[in-house]
């Protein structure tokens, strides 16, 4: 067997967090930039080197999908290409924050709405607010569907996204299988008993 390739990264410090993106070909590194922005430090696996740099909301966090960097921040999401840095997508509007029995939840703006993430894969993001939940793909940020819900209805999903774009989904105390590609759903009978 061959020795494995040990690659060696100089990395900032300090660190607040730290992510592989899902092909395996960049890390980021989260560390401090300023009293409201923390500074993304994108660096090649290949050969270690730092490729570029982002700027991120001290309050939010980011996540990859494939080969994009989502930054979930006060009042909007930036969707950035891995590869650049450059921001390929901006939404929301003005900046707020919702509290949540867990700590706080980043949210984004759509009128009047609260609007949150609730998955994404390398194709799309789901968002809900008040009274629908959507599919905005991640391509060019367009709505790809639109679907209400009961107002103040608990919506969440149980089994994140997957390669076959499908989530299941569960508002109040019902089990969907959903689509995220056409946002159609299917009911997941027999369940009873979900707190």
């Amino acid at each position: 067997q061959e020795a494995p390739v040990i690659k060696e990264f100089s990395l900032p410090d300090p660190i607040y967090w730290i992510k592989l993106s899902s092909d395996g070909k960049y890390l980021i590194a989260c560390t401090d930039l300023d009293e409201k922005y923390d500074k993304g430090v994108v660096y090649r696996v290949s050969d270690g080197l730092k490729s570029h740099e982002l700027k991120f909301d001290r309050r939010g966090k980011a996540s990859f999908a494939d080969d994009r960097i989502i930054d979930i921040g006060q009042g909007y999401i930036n969707i950035y290409d891995i590869t650049t840095g450059n921001r390929i997508i901006s939404l929301g509007k003005e900046p707020l924050l919702s509290s949540t029995s867990r700590g706080y939840s980043m949210s984004i703006v759509e009128s009047d709405n609260y609007v949150r993430i609730l998955a994404h894969n390398d194709k799309n993001l789901i968002v809900t607010g008040e009274g629908y939940y959507q599919g905005i793909s991640l391509k060019d940020g367009s709505t790809l569907w639109n679907n209400a819900i009961k107002p103040n209805s608990r919506i969440g999903i149980i089994e994140n996204i997957d390669d076959d774009n499908h989530v299941i989904l569960q508002i109040d105390k019902t089990l969907y299988l959903l689509d995220t590609t056409t946002g159609k759903t299917r009911l997941l009978p027999n369940v009873s008993g979900l707190s």
